[in-house]
């Protein structure tokens, strides 16, 4: 069907063009109403509704023109308000926005409506939402794959690498792992650990059969003394061993008991000693330097590295290329599992939420302020008449109805006044 000139018009054009039509109308009908009264007196009713409905929409139009723009292109006072209070109405509108709809109470409120952590444990809980997690991280791992292939980032990490290492004092670093691993007799607790295994160590059979066989080989040419008959090198070696081990195990079993024996405090100092020449002694560190400076020059290392990479890579791709990809079945698996656990435990939940409305009440205090100012220098920057355009074609309907009411109400005014008047003369 073919549309005609008049439907293909914007709205709010059609709407301007019925309403200054209704306004000639009134003006003819006002016209000929006039014209031709003396000779139909009834014809004063429809001059009266004609003359007034002409005021009324003379006056509806001159305030919807104000709005935007001069009427008839005449710079009366206090009209085109809306392009010369752009600026005052961008900063009310930034004003009104950050205040109104950014405020912390308000969103805080949305956020506790909209229950995040119950919404992301339930997604994560179906297997669809699962399977496109792992597919997109497959992706994603395919592309990094990808993109770390290239030998110039290879010798970018390469240099970065290398360039780090040369800044790190091994000596001192040790020193300072140590330190850490010391803290609170910790290293007596290692002591401690090993002292337990040498004991289990001492009174197992094999051990002292090993120990006694070990002394009987010293004392083996004793044997040819006694004509071969008696095993001395055996009697030795047994007794040996047994005292040995005897001795051992009650020097075990005194340190393991007492927490100031001397051997316990030798250890103590032993080690506080190698801490403090690991981070002070000039020595330590020369010798750390030359055992780092060894390492990092040395080819062979570049090289298990770069093989280790390319068989891990090599193993990746594969599987990250197979239909059936192990990584991708294992992160769906996860995926799914860590949601259905997230479900069914609300104090998790609740811990969520709370970090969550932790970090949004910052966050909107800071970037508040920034967005209604960020609106209001948008509403500036446009152009007074584009601005006008596109008002119009916003709420450009709506102000034509009031042109056209005015004219139907001024009309309507007009017949009251009239009949009033008739009424009150007589």
């Amino acid at each position: 069907m073919t549309q005609t000139r008049s439907d293909r018009r914007p709205a709010p054009e059609r709407m301007k063009f019925f309403a200054t039509g209704l306004l000639i109308l009134v003006t003819a009908g006002y016209l000929l109403s006039r014209l031709f009264e003396s000779r139909h007196p009834a014809l004063s009713v429809c001059a009266a509704f004609c003359e007034a409905a002409m005021v009324g929409a003379m006056a509806d139009w001159f305030a919807v023109v104000a709005l935007f723009k001069h009427p008839m292109g005449v710079p009366i006072p206090h009209t085109a308000i809306i392009p010369r209070s752009k600026n005052r109405i961008a900063d009310n509108l930034g004003t009104f926005i950050s205040r109104n709809f950014l405020g912390a109470d308000a969103i805080l409120a949305r956020i506790r409506a909209f229950d995040p952590a119950a919404r992301f444990a339930t997604w994560l809980g179906k297997e669809e939402s699962a399977v496109w997690l792992s597919n997109h991280l497959v992706r994603a791992g395919r592309y990094g794959l990808d993109v770390i292939e290239d030998q110039r980032v290879h010798r970018f990490i390469h240099n970065v690498v290398i360039a780090e290492l040369e800044k790190v004092d091994f000596a001192r670093l040790g020193g300072e792992l140590l330190d850490v691993v010391t803290q609170n007799g910790r290293h007596q607790q290692l002591l401690n650990e090993l002292i337990r295994q040498l004991s289990g160590l001492l009174e197992n059979q094999t051990t002292r059969d090993n120990i006694a066989e070990m002394i009987a080989k010293e004392f083996q040419a004793w044997r040819k003394g006694f004509l071969g008959v008696v095993k001395v090198d055996e009697m030795i070696g047994s007794f040996a061993a047994k005292k040995l081990i005897g001795a051992l195990t009650r020097l075990i079993k005194e340190v393991e008991s007492d927490e100031a024996h001397p051997l316990r405090l030798k250890f103590d100092q032993f080690v506080f000693d190698f801490i403090a020449k690991l981070k002070t002694d000039p020595d330590f560190r020369v010798k750390g330097e030359q055992i780092r400076a060894q390492f990092l020059s040395r080819p062979e290392l570049g090289a298990y590295l770069r093989g280790l990479w390319l068989q891990v890579s090599a193993w990746l791709r594969s599987d990250l290329d197979s239909e059936k990809s192990v990584i991708a079945r294992k992160v769906a698996e996860f995926t799914r599992g860590f949601g259905i656990k997230l479900q069914g435990d609300r104090d998790m939940q609740t811990w969520i939420n709370e970090q969550i409305f932790a970090a949004a009440v910052p966050l909107i205090e800071e970037n508040r302020a920034a967005i209604g100012n960020f609106i209001a220098d948008q509403v500036k920057a446009w152009d007074e008449r584009h601005m006008v355009t596109e008002l119009e074609k916003s709420i450009g309907t709506d102000l034509q109805f009031i042109r056209i009411n005015g004219t139907v109400v001024g009309g309507l005014i007009g017949l009251l006044i009239y009949g009033s008047t008739r009424l009150m003369t007589g």
